[in-house]
């Protein structure tokens, strides 16, 4: 748990970093206590940050979690399984069914940008070496669960798809609908996917607890956001509601 002395020391840094500019030795400091911060040190430094430097320190964890500019990034996703087939459940002697790894075919959607794993969107932020500590996620046969993707950019200009018209702001890479059927071919029986787009990963886990809530597959009510900004929240909430429409139609 982090100690209140450390949170007046890395707020206080932070606080000189910005009257000063002495930016470059800020992020420093802030980098080597996340590569040994523990689960759940970034939300409590957080809920004890000033008001007047709140943003200022929202802005800094979003770049140090994500690694900028070699970027960490995430898409929520929510997941059903079904079996196809009664007497195929009845084959499978396993009790979970864990979602896949990375193989030589899936482990690159797109040049530059690499599947690492995932995480639960219940997981503290975290950022040890060059990526968040990934989990191992399974899902009940027959159940349904929220879980974020996680991919790491060797750059993260290339996440932007700069081909595309910029009339309606950011447009962002698309992952191959091939790609995730590849990824997912490895699960027996029948899944349900509904994805957002790839966000940073902090942002990234925020919108997948808020999808979880807006589906009722797991409560968070993670009230006010950090990272996540409104408009992400309104389309991550259309995303959970198709969900469910797909899931009544099954």
């Amino acid at each position: 748990m982090l100690h209140p002395d450390l949170s007046q020391q890395l707020l206080a840094s932070l606080r000189i970093g910005i009257q000063e500019r002495r930016l470059a030795p800020m992020c420093r400091l802030y980098r080597r206590w996340l590569n040994s911060a523990q689960p759940g040190d970034v939300e409590t430094l957080i809920s004890r940050c000033p008001g007047e430097l709140r943003n200022n320190l929202l802005v800094l964890l979003h770049d140090l979690l994500m690694h900028f500019p070699r970027a960490v990034f995430g898409v929520p996703c929510l997941v059903q399984h079904s079996w196809s087939d009664p007497l195929e459940g009845d084959l499978f002697a396993e009790g979970i069914i864990a979602l896949p790894v990375a193989t030589s075919e899936t482990a690159e959607p797109v040049p530059g940008l690499e599947f690492i794993g995932w995480a639960k969107p219940g997981s503290n932020f975290t950022s040890t070496g060059r990526q968040p500590v990934l989990d191992a996620v399974s899902v009940m046969p027959g159940g349904v669960i929220g879980v974020i993707a996680l991919f790491k950019a060797s750059d993260e200009g290339l996440v932007y798809d700069e081909n595309a018209s910029l009339t309606d702001g950011e447009q962002w890479l698309s992952l191959p609908d091939l790609w995730w059927a590849r990824l997912m071919a490895q699960v027996p029986g029948n899944l349900l996917l509904q994805t957002h787009r790839l966000m940073p990963y902090p942002e990234a886990v925020e919108a997948a607890r808020i999808m979880c809530d807006a589906a009722g597959v797991e409560q968070f009510g993670i009230g006010r956001p950090n990272f996540v900004r409104q408009l992400e929240i309104e389309q991550v909430i259309d995303k959970a509601r198709h969900f469910n429409h797909l899931q009544a139609q099954t």
